[in-house]
């Protein structure tokens, strides 16, 4: 069998994040399953593939005849800002399924998922250019694809499993292919605990809320073996997999969240600090886990803040506080518990934990004057520590109730006129961020960088975890990857400017 080719186009998702200089537990569990059957494959970053593109070396370094099977995992569901790598495209899609015309192509992960901004549905990728085109529980279909090749026929594959086909290739999995990301070994691996959302009813606008899921969490010995192998040669791991990071082996008791069992949580973040990794970080947090189990949520967190380090954030699926808002959408929390929960992870976090707020525009029944109110309860965040206000449009996902109204005409994209969404986003960055980054990050801070782009005004860095700012250094020829020690100095409203005070 002619060698297999794993692209990583990169993914980001609400619960994955796979963009440089992250790597994604998808692509990860990819080549666990070519390591399970003894496959020989090539582990390719889409930055490789573009610049060799470019520099016109593609055909002389990855000729299509040299491979049998080419997969590429890749998309995004929630795109973001990028500072210096991105997730492929629909267009290099095209050119990508055109180059490899006469081999078997997968496409994987969010690229296969239909969503947009309430228009139509769209999709990176078809059939018609892709034999087979997967997202879910992605070890599964690759399990049985590589034990026979003639066991699925090509199609869309929408996968769903429990933990024990990962718990199976993992008995023979190595992590070698990781020294080929573009940042090594500056890589955080993106590590899943849970599959699934305990909240019920699900957010209008989510994927899981038309059929939601079972709820399966991955246990404690799997995670070590997974994180064993990750430390041969990574230092970095954010546990950002799951929806809810305090649900983590918590208990259905009939509430619309699990309870949290803060034992379990403790375990978890134990194991990664018993290896000793340089940075443990987390993800998403349900503020209605804190509301409904404030005590259990508060033990949860102080595990964590035990075990982690440093400028670690808690992101938070606040969305709106309207009142009606909230109610017709299915969202977590109003105004005054959101404010309760930002308190209790300054207070409980140790200094170590702070909140990311999510916001959502365009959700069903906002108005300006719900705006308005979103951004009081935005102004209100200034007394407090709080890491990043992460400002999206919604997006109309296939599979969510949302989409299924929408389609329905029962249901319409909240239409802002252009300027009032402009007007929002510039107050929050003038009359808030500003304030908040100030706070986390003050004047003289110090701490460690890794410059991920170089331009003619000087250098961008970031230091590896959850929500790094961008550190502007006005100094050249630091070089990429280089890491460096900085000196906060000045600020913005949503980055640094610092200065190296050491080359490390």
């Amino acid at each position: 069998m002619k060698p297999v080719l794993l692209l990583d186009g990169y993914i980001d998702t609400p619960t994955e994040l796979g963009v440089p200089p992250y790597i994604s537990a998808t692509v990860r569990y990819i080549a666990y399953v070519l390591d399970y059957y003894g496959l020989d494959y090539e582990y390719v970053p889409v930055c490789t593939w573009r610049r060799l593109a470019h520099s016109g070396e593609l055909k002389s370094v990855f000729p299509a005849k040299q491979y049998g099977i080419v997969i590429i995992v890749g998309g995004t569901t929630v795109p973001g800002r990028y500072l210096s790598a991105y997730p492929v495209d629909a267009k290099e899609l095209k050119k990508i399924a055109r180059y490899f015309r006469n081999n078997t192509k997968i496409a994987v992960g969010p690229l296969a998922v239909a969503s947009d901004r309430g228009k139509k549905f769209v999709s990176g990728v078809s059939t018609e250019d892709w034999d087979y085109v997967v997202w879910g529980d992605v070890e599964e279909f690759f399990f049985n694809f590589f034990r026979d090749l003639t066991y699925y026929r090509p199609g869309f594959y929408e996968c769903e499993t429990d933990f024990s086909i990962l718990d199976k290739v993992l008995e023979r999995a190595n992590t070698d292919f990781t020294r080929l990301h573009p940042f090594y070994p500056h890589v955080i691996a993106e590590i899943e605990t849970a599959r699934g959302c305990d909240k019920r009813p699900s957010c209008i606008y989510c994927e899981n809320s038309i059929k939601p899921r079972k709820v399966e969490f991955r246990s404690i010995e799997s995670v070590r073996r997974e994180l064993e192998l990750l430390r041969g040669g990574l230092a970095a791991i954010r546990f950002g997999k799951q929806a809810n990071i305090l649900a983590y082996g918590g208990e259905d008791v009939g509430k619309a969240v699990y309870r949290p069992n803060p034992d379990a949580v403790s375990k978890l973040y134990e194991a990664a600090h018993d290896l000793k990794f340089e940075v443990i970080h987390s993800d998403n947090a349900n503020p209605l886990t804190f509301k409904l189990f404030p005590a259990e949520a508060v033990k949860a967190l102080e595990a964590i803040a035990t075990y982690n380090t440093p400028y670690d954030t808690l992101a938070l699926g606040i969305e709106d506080v309207s009142e009606k808002v909230v109610k017709m959408c299915n969202l977590k929390v109003g105004k005054e518990d959101a404010l309760k929960v930002v308190a209790m992870i300054q207070e409980h976090g140790k200094g170590k934990i702070y909140a990311g707020i999510n916001v959502l525009l365009g959700l069903p029944f906002q108005t300006t004057e719900s705006l308005n109110e979103l951004l009081d309860f935005l102004k209100e965040l200034t007394q407090y520590k709080v890491r990043r206000i992460n400002i999206r449009q919604v997006q109309v996902v296939k599979g969510s109730v949302l989409a299924r109204l929408v389609e329905a005409k029962r249901l319409k994209i909240a239409k802002l006129k252009k300027n009032v969404i402009h007007s929002f986003r510039e107050r929050v960055r003038k009359e808030i961020d500003l304030v908040l980054i100030k706070k986390v990050f003050p004047a003289g801070t110090i701490f460690d960088a890794v410059v991920e782009k170089e331009t003619k005004e000087g250098s961008f860095a970031r230091f590896l975890g959850s929500y790094p700012p961008v550190i502007f250094i006005p100094q050249k020829g630091l070089g990429f990857l280089a890491k460096v020690r900085v000196e906060i100095v000045d600020h913005t409203p949503r980055a640094l400017v610092g200065k190296v005070v050491e080359l490390l």
